[in-house]
């Protein structure tokens, strides 16, 4: 809960900008491996020697390597290390923000890793006894030969499959809507030997899954490539085909413990990984070190999740039909949620609709990512940062550097005003936007940002807007300009308090009160 003085007006963002002067810069522009007996954990190497983790003993955990290292493999029994990464910056609780008292019980998301017995048990599949082609021919007796292979495995006692190369075409109809790629049961890890390949077959169905862990738990899938249909898909009827995906987790109810790395996901219709588009949710799901591209609707849906870590990968060149985002979490059905979601060293560009959107997740945490318009032909439709006031975030660390703009302007990071504003605050701090600025708040009653904290971000080439907040901390931002922006700080109705801002290095008094709105110019 949060506490204020007294209570801001009724009042919404509309026409706010027509109604200023003009800002002429966009603004009018749309280790040690452990060798114990069971139960041993993997070793954790020294801090900053960007080592990699040690692997679990029989039974163990993985060790978390380093930054900049690589996260153990669990062994026997055992659970894969985190990545190279160390843990985030927590948050005080509560927290002081602009005069007010919040309450923030939030902490850095984590996910469980999977645990597979018997992993050191291989199977490789026998193509030949699975009657499955390597040349890409047959694409009903691929989908259900490599099905047939991956159950049979997990039924008789191993816990890794390894795929030769060969080019696996895949395809099988169910009915008039969905196509069949291949089912992924657990526990298991399924490893792609160099050369290995997944393609699904030109169609003409709407739906599609190329790898479908629908209802499992404690599978690790990595290396290898997956790719979709995309420039041979037969685009008939009303639909708008963006419901092929290239892997699908939780697609008939949830699924509990998935791991995802070091894979290259590209050319599906829709997406380039669907979290529980079904009802239902999934948790503890790791997506790491993939290249996820040139897919037409996203490059990760999280439709209902928790427990979800997205860090080192690179998502780029989605386009085609909307939203075309990198990563959009929205819920579609009454009894999805999702919370609890880390977002983290990621590298994102020329994504047409933008990079990160949210509008419904709780706790989710956006660090250390890096974003890029350059290359980009036409203008982004919302922009590389847009959230609804319905959710809530922990924005840091992260660089956007901006060049077309979007329908919103050349603004790098927008809030939305639709839904009730959560209790706990936005927190935006530690960012560098490039020729984009942040534009936050507007709305009227519970969709108002109830309290935010905007602090040391530094906006080159363009300016900040804050408009119609409560309990806002606003510390030791900056602006700098060729001298173009006529006004690099606007606020219209702001509560709060702030210190410490400058423009072009210079300070910058911004008398914001608890108790009296605040607008300037």
């Amino acid at each position: 809960m949060f506490t204020h003085n007294t209570s801001p007006p009724r009042c919404i963002l509309l026409g706010l900008l027509a109604a200023l002067p003009a800002i002429a810069v966009g603004c009018g522009e749309n280790a040690d491996s452990d060798d114990s007996s069971s139960g041993g954990n993997g070793g954790t190497p020294c801090v900053s020697c960007g080592g990699d983790g040690g692997s679990g003993g029989t039974g163990g955990t993985g060790g978390s390597g380093t930054d900049g290292g690589v996260g153990g493999s669990g062994a026997v029994g055992g659970t894969g290390g985190s990545g190279g990464h160390e843990q985030p910056e927590g948050i005080d609780n509560p927290a002081k923000l602009g005069g007010c008292t919040v309450e923030d019980p939030r902490t850095p998301p984590l996910a469980a890793l999977p645990v597979v017995p018997h992993i050191d048990e291989v199977y490789v599949v026998d193509t030949d006894k699975w009657n499955i082609p390597t040349d890409g021919s047959d694409p009903e007796r691929t989908s259900a030969g490599l099905s047939e292979a991956l159950a049979w495995a997990v039924d008789n006692g191993f816990g890794t499959v390894r795929l030769p190369a060969g080019a696996y075409v895949v395809g099988r109809e169910i009915n008039s809507m969905f196509i069949e790629g291949v089912v992924v049961p657990g526990p298991l890890r399924l490893d792609f030997e160099p050369g290995a390949i997944i393609q699904m077959k030109p169609n003409d169905h709407p739906f599609y899954c190329i790898l479908d862990i629908a209802d499992a738990s404690d599978v690790w899938i990595r290396g290898g490539t997956v790719l979709g249909d995309r420039e041979s898909h037969q685009y008939v009827g009303e639909s708008t085909h963006e419901f092929g995906t290239a892997v699908c987790v939780g697609s008939r109810g949830g699924s509990e413990r998935i791991l995802i790395e070091n894979m290259s996901l590209a050319e599906a219709t829709g997406d380039g990984i669907t979290i529980n588009d079904a009802p239902g949710s999934s948790r503890d799901i790791t997506i790491r070190g993939n290249d996820i591209h040139h897919h037409r609707r996203q490059g990760i849906s999280i439709i209902s999740g928790s427990a979800i870590v997205i860090e080192d990968n690179e998502i780029h060149h989605i386009a085609g039909t909307a939203p075309q985002f990198g990563i959009d979490i929205e819920t579609t059905l009454k009894d999805n949620v999702n919370r609890d979601i880390l977002i983290w060293w990621n590298t994102f560009y020329q994504n047409q609709g933008g990079d990160y959107v949210n509008t419904d997740g709780h706790n989710v945490w956006l660090l250390h990512n890096s974003m890029d318009q350059t290359g980009l032909e036409e203008k982004q439709t919302d922009g590389p940062i847009i959230f609804w006031h319905k959710s809530d975030q922990v924005i840091r660390h992260n660089t956007v550097v901006s060049t077309v703009g979007n329908s919103n302007g050349m603004w790098a990071l927008v809030s939305y005003p639709l839904g009730a504003s959560p209790e706990v605050p936005n927190i935006i701090e530690d960012n560098v936007f490039t020729h984009g600025g942040i534009n936050i708040g507007g709305g009227e009653g519970d969709s108002m940002l109830s309290s935010v904290k905007i602090a040391r971000n530094v906006v080159d080439q363009h300016n900040f807007v804050v408009a119609y907040t409560s309990c806002t901390q606003f510390d030791d931002n900056e602006v700098n300009e060729d001298g173009e922006i006529y006004y690099p700080y606007i606020f219209r109705d702001v509560y709060g308090l702030a210190s410490g801002n400058k423009h072009n290095g210079a300070p910058v008094d911004i008398p914001l009160s608890p108790n009296e709105p605040y607008n300037h110019p």
